[in-house]
């Protein structure tokens, strides 16, 4: 196929222009003419720059180094203050060598949550439901009567003396089981013991009672007490709290430790010295935790903070020892202000 021809081709490219050239060649950006007559048309605009040291510029950079030194000394404060909470709060140093064993006697425990019935720990459906709610609340704890204020006990113990004071009463058929299901959802078991606080065993055994003369003590609301100084009346504490760390619960809230109309000195009552017995019996793979009874009566946050300041001045509330054990009419109000407070702390209905 013959190639056709181009109209255009390049042979005489570069030899004349369709127009007689004229004048001489423009340079770009030339601001002279023919008649030297310039103009500035294209020259780059003089910008008249301020000097940097103004009072202005000096009053703005200020302010610029102040936030910058004041956002870096918040941060600073900041990260103090949490390495600070982080110490007082954290558990203690272990080392990795095997000779070194931590107890549960020297780790502060979070002890944030409510209240329970013995009858309700099954391991089972009802627990299940007791779970959920405890869930919804975002308790971490959950506290039940071992032993409760009218000397009666809250789970089937096998105990010979329990059984032989007849002291059981709606009791959990499988506290094991629920202890085993409390941890398994990450929730701390607590037992609750009514140490001397008794209308069962003082009245079966005499020999374990605090007596006035030849009679049974009693108080103005007409309750028998067990005698702290009473070695029967003490192994039965004891136990009762050796066969609930076999079922697996650890924590302990101790209340009623102190006998009422000052007899405590007479008799050697106190949290401190049953405690300590325990401790040293029991050994320190448990955790002992000192009741503080407290009733909130206030309906709004104002007045409860007021209240809460009034019953607690001569308490340290800053200790992991105690557990405050409160009755409040308002318990959204007196939860919100327990976390306000960081302390530990149980709702009872």
């Amino acid at each position: 196929m013959k190639k056709k021809k181009r109209f255009y081709n390049n042979k005489k490219r570069g030899t004349h222009w369709t127009e007689v050239q004229t004048g001489r060649k423009i340079y770009f950006a030339d601001k002279y003419s023919a008649d030297n007559q310039g103009t500035n048309k294209f020259d780059r605009p003089n910008r008249n720059r301020k000097p940097l040291f103004t009072k202005d510029n000096i009053e703005r950079i200020g302010k610029k180094v102040i936030i910058v030194v004041c956002g870096a000394l918040i941060i600073c404060i900041g990260y103090g203050i949490m390495d600070v909470h982080m110490e007082l709060h954290s558990m203690p140093i272990t080392s990795d060598s095997e000779d070194v064993n931590v107890s549960l006697k020297d780790i502060n425990i979070s002890i944030k949550g409510g209240e329970c019935q013995p009858l309700s720990l099954d391991g089972s459906i009802l627990q299940e439901t007791v779970i959920d709610d405890l869930n919804a609340d975002s308790y971490s704890s959950v506290c039940f009567d071992l032993k409760r204020n009218d000397g009666t006990v809250g789970y089937e113990s096998n105990l010979a003396t329990v059984q032989a004071y007849g002291a059981i009463s709606s009791a959990s058929s499988a506290i094991d089981k629920a202890s085993k299901m409390f941890e398994e959802n990450d929730i701390i078991a607590v037992g609750r013991i009514s140490c001397y606080k008794d209308n069962v065993v003082p009245k079966a055994d005499k020999t374990t009672a605090v007596l006035d003369g030849d009679r049974l003590y009693t108080d103005k609301a007409g309750n028998y007490y067990l005698n702290p100084s009473s070695d029967s009346a003490y192994s039965y504490l004891r136990g009762i709290i050796e066969e609930s760390v076999g079922n697996g619960i650890k924590v302990f809230i101790l209340d009623n430790y102190d006998l009422p109309d000052g007899k405590n000195k007479a008799f050697g009552g106190g949290y401190d010295a049953i405690s300590k017995r325990l401790y040293n019996d029991l050994g320190s793979d448990i955790k002992l935790l000192k009741a503080v009874p407290l009733a909130l009566s206030s309906k709004n946050a104002k007045a409860m903070q007021q209240e809460w300041k009034e019953k607690t001045q001569n308490i340290d509330t800053k200790s992991n020892e105690i557990v405050f054990c409160v009755s409040a009419k308002n318990q959204t109000v007196a939860r919100k202000l327990l976390e306000k407070q960081n302390v530990n702390y149980i709702i009872f209905d």
